[in-house]
């Protein structure tokens, strides 16, 4: 009752904005330049629609008991479809976008909530042309899918803005270029704002009030977390920070969560999604963004947000039929199976629509490169530690066929039946038996509309990265064991680049090790076949140290210096990698090389590194070292030079040759040193010593870039 009469005094007012006009009127809400824009920016419209078609939406809106033919849903293309159609003038392409229906807002600091602003044009259509020119919109809409008579039309000129465009795949198919420019997005996860949400209603403040109740799951996040969130993101782009990741989350973000297809008590969250865009927009940042974070399909969501997952699920597996919180929309209120809603017809097209609702919103802007379909999936089902669809049973079989039915269905139809669209579309799979060959593996990386694959890798071994490796460097064998094989096997099988969506060390790892394991993980992930990564850590409480190390790893993947080994000629640069001994005694290798040979092979750049150096060996507190297993080779710090055990060799480059190598220093990716030497065969490198026993000289990893010269 309670939502139904919010909705009512919002429409008592809204009703006052609508149009009393039986015209069908648009203008544009951003003319800034006299009706000129530049490429690749936001042009939008405002659609006011006729007065008896807006009463057919508050009917619906107020749950008006009228005919359904005096019912309309905005949010859903069945029963109002409003479209722009542009085109340009000079060679007649076209575009076609869907509109959206909005709500504006502004933040009452003070109360700390949002108040809703009346506006006449609740419907909006956005659009960034991809060339200069003249350009012509018509806007034409049908109701309950049937064309209306009214249309209307606006013209426009766009001038050149000088931006890139959209971040596509490299002709390589292994990394991504924008405009001429090769991108290797690195940076932290900002998933949703977390400072001053409390998203469990169990938690009570000072007069023994809960969190939220059943009819203010929709305003957990306040205007003030969505404040302190954006300070935090503008505090990564003040150190040099470009790339980032979010999530949409039931607390913070998502549209749709107690009701299935409307979205209106929710809009308040797009707004602020809409904020952040603006943001980026204006500081040439850019984001991959998750369409839905795991609880919602999870019978109980993980680290306990049971508020948030799929129904009313207790720990131990019974079922609370009493709770008075709303379970996830798509559940039914019945004891429906998560999965089924990935294979239900109906379920699809309402999944399909919030999509639309995404992409109409969202989708013109290129400084959102990729949508991002699920966060991980696999979890789809979970009950209890168990993820069924890791499992050799009828249920995780079930479930494998429903996730390659979501990520299929909705991937097609953003290309065939958006086809605007022009980011990317990233795959979140799990990776832990892939070894075993195709049997857990998500099928629909062969889609031929997935662009990227994403995984998400979190442990603390220090060799991690190379466990097993004999052999020629550059060679992927049978029986190797790292990092590399993994991404190679991915992105050659499927032809596509593979990212790590998220990922670090374990949980309870980084505030007990001055974050050690994280930040020289960093300077690593670089260099194992990844066409980008981001760091899970970052964004959370008292996190923000490594954003320093973050930078400095994204400024070097995007220098020079590393680009042009990838990106000369056609871009099929090889890697290589290897891992020595320190001493023949010693049970593990604790040196490691990983680098990168350019198509030409007289460009290199990669890495030396110490693996004593780890979240073990820089543990600041004792429990730590009891909560994790002791390793005896990588459990004291030791200093490691060239001449420790054998020789490092960079494998492929052209013979005979001088070679000019820079070394950059840990943490900071400044130069440290410049050496020049002559290769005969296989360049042996001399690196500087791996100093990890001095607290006032710690270079336990090394970048290095080198030429050969003619």
């Amino acid at each position: 009752m309670k939502q139904l009469l919010s909705l009512f005094f919002s429409f008592v007012l809204l009703g006052s904005a609508f149009s009393q006009t039986n015209e069908l009127l648009v203008h544009f809400t951003n003319n800034v330049k006299g009706g000129v824009f530049g490429t690749f920016e936001k042009v939008e419209i405002g659609v006011e629609l006729p007065a008896a078609d807006q009463q057919k939406i508050m009917n619906f809106l107020m749950g008006m008991r009228v005919p359904n033919g005096d019912k309309v849903n905005p949010f859903l293309a069945w029963d109002l479809d409003v479209q722009g159609v542009f085109t340009h003038a000079e060679t007649n392409q076209i575009v076609v976008v869907p509109a959206f229906f909005y709500r504006d807002f502004r933040r009452d600091t003070l109360k700390n909530e949002y108040v809703g602003i009346d506006v006449k044009d609740n419907m909006r259509i956005r659009f960034a042309a991809p060339f200069p020119g003249d350009w012509t919109c018509t806007i034409n809409y049908k109701v309950k899918q049937k064309p209306q008579a009214q249309k209307a039309v606006l013209k426009f000129s766009v001038i050149d803005s000088g931006k890139k465009g959209f971040i596509q795949v490299h002709e390589n198919k292994r990394n991504f270029v924008q405009g001429n420019d090769l991108i290797v997005p690195v940076g932290p996860n900002f998933p949703y704002p977390m400072k001053g949400v409390n998203n469990y209603h169990t938690t009570r403040d000072a007069n023994g009030k809960e969190a939220f109740d059943p009819f203010t799951t929709n305003t957990v996040t306040k205007p003030k977390s969505y404040l302190s969130y954006f300070k935090d993101i503008d505090n990564y782009h003040q150190q040099g920070g470009k790339y980032f990741r979010t999530l949409q989350s039931g607390w913070a973000s998502l549209i749709e969560f107690e009701v299935k297809g409307n979205y209106f008590n929710r809009l308040h969250y797009a707004w602020e999604q809409d904020s952040l865009l603006n943001y980026c927009e204006a500081n040439d940042m850019f984001f991959s963004f998750n369409l839905m974070q795991q609880e919602p399909f999870m019978k109980y969501g993980n680290y306990d947000m049971f508020d948030w997952d799929w129904s009313q699920y207790r720990s131990d597996g019974s079922f609370e039929d009493d709770s008075r919180f709303p379970a996830y929309c798509y559940s039914d209120g019945k004891k429906k199976e998560p999965h089924e809603m990935f294979t239900n017809e109906m379920d699809l097209l309402y999944h399909e629509q919030r999509i639309r609702y995404y992409m109409a919103r969202y989708g013109y802007s290129s400084n959102i490169y990729m949508f991002e379909l699920l966060s991980e999936p696999w979890h789809l089902d979970q009950l209890t530690h168990v993820e069924p669809s890791m499992t050799d049973t009828k249920e995780g079989e079930a479930c494998r066929k429903a996730i390659l039915n979501y990520h299929t269905r909705m991937a097609q139809f953003i290309r065939q039946q958006l086809p605007h669209v022009k980011q990317l579309i990233g795959v979140d799979i799990h990776v832990g038996k892939i070894y075993d060959g195709d049997k857990y593996i998500d099928s629909s990386i062969y889609s031929p509309f997935i662009d990227v694959i994403g995984f998400n890798p979190y442990t603390s071994i220090p060799d991690k990265l190379v466990i097993t490796k004999s052999g020629d460097n550059n060679v992927v064998e049978e029986n190797e064991n790292s990092m590399y094989r993994l991404v190679n096997m991915l992105s050659s099988r499927t032809n596509k680049p593979v990212m790590i969506f998220e990922g670090g060390p374990s949980d309870g790892v980084d505030e007990f090790s001055n974050y050690a394991q994280q930040r020289i993980d960093m300077m690593s992930f670089p260099f194992v076949g990844l066409a980008g990564f981001y760091s899970w850590i970052g964004w959370y409480y008292g996190h923000e140290t490594v954003l320093y190390n973050i930078v400095a790893s994204e400024d070097f993947t995007n220098s020079n210096a590393f680009k042009n080994v990838l990106f000369q000629s056609k871009g099929n640069w090889i890697q290589g990698r290897q891992m020595e001994k320190k001493s023949w005694k010693d049970k593990k290798s604790t040196k490691e090389l990983q680098y990168y040979i350019s198509e030409e092979a007289n460009l290199s750049v990669g890495y030396v590194k110490n693996r004593t150096f780890n979240y073990y060996t820089q543990a600041t507190d004792s429990t730590l070292i009891t909560r994790f297993p002791k390793d005896p080779t990588f459990s004291k710090l030791v200093d490691v030079s060239y001449k420790n055990g054998k020789d490092l060799v960079v494998e492929g480059l052209k013979k005979g040759k001088t070679v000019e190598i820079v070394w950059y220093a840990f943490d900071t990716g400044k130069e440290f040193r410049r050496d020049s030497v002559k290769s005969k065969k296989n360049l042996v490198l001399k690196h500087p010593v791996l100093t990890v026993t001095d607290p006032a000289n710690m270079n336990p990893m090394f970048w290095f870039s080198l030429v050969v010269k003619d």
